[in-house]
This record gives structure tokens, sequence and C-alpha cells, in this order.
């Protein structure tokens, strides 16, 4: 119930919840894959990156993981350039 919680509570748009929610289920991957995303959205790409490397680890063949670590190391480079 717990991780349906949090899943729903991302689909209700409140990511900061999700997140908190999620975290208890570490070791699921839906979970996991969800939290990230939020984080994500948060701006906390550098809590973001290694959930979406564990997955993209766990999940050679699939996309979406890989998709989430490319765009949280994009917004981690962004963030520390000089460019505004």
């Amino acid at each position: 119930e717990g991780r349906r919680k949090g899943l729903g509570l991302w689909m209700l748009g409140r990511p900061e919840e999700a997140v908190a929610q999620l975290a208890a289920y570490e070791g699921d991957d839906v979970a996991s894959f969800t939290r990230a995303h939020a984080l994500l959205h948060l701006e906390r790409a550098k809590e973001a990156l290694p959930i979406f490397k564990r997955l993209s680890d766990a999940y050679p063949d699939a996309t979406r993981p890989r998709a989430g670590a490319l765009e949280a190391q994009f917004e981690l480079d962004l963030a520390a350039s000089d460019d505004p």
C-alpha cells in the first residue's frame, strides 16, 4: 500500500511527497524509477543520478533508465557550467 501511495502522489503532481513516500522502497525498481523522476522534477539531479545508473545497470536493454541518467547528468553538467 505504501508503494502505491507513493506512485499515486507522483501521478497527482506531488513530487515532494512522492519522494518521501517512495524512499522506503529502494529495492523496488518501479518505486525507485518513479522516485528518481520525482527527484529530477524537484531539481535534485545529484540524488536521481545514482538511482538511474543502478537501474540502467540492472536493465541494460531498457532505454528509460538510461535516458533518465543522461538527463540527470545533463542537469548536473549544466548547473556546473559557467554559462547562464
